[in-house]
């Protein structure tokens, strides 16, 4: 539940897109969290067997209280 009193919260509707190359997605195997006191970043990492080498696949940066939406849910 929300902190603010039922008087302030707005509905707001968004329309996202996601092109079809996006909507396919990736496989991903390791994730990988930096921050700092101002953002987060989320590295999607692919790590092949028995490779030295992986890579990052996606990333996203975003804010500490994105951050702590996503870790509960």
């Amino acid at each position: 539940m929300s902190d603010k009193p039922a008087a302030a919260q707005h509905a707001v509707q968004v329309q996202i897109e996601i092109d079809p190359a996006t909507a396919q997605g990736v496989f991903v195997n390791m994730a990988m969290v930096n921050h700092t006191d101002t953002e987060f970043t989320l590295d999607l990492v692919y790590v092949q067997p028995q490779a030295p080498k992986a890579t990052v696949r996606a990333r996203a940066i975003t804010t500490p209280k994105h951050m702590k939406r996503l870790l509960h849910a």
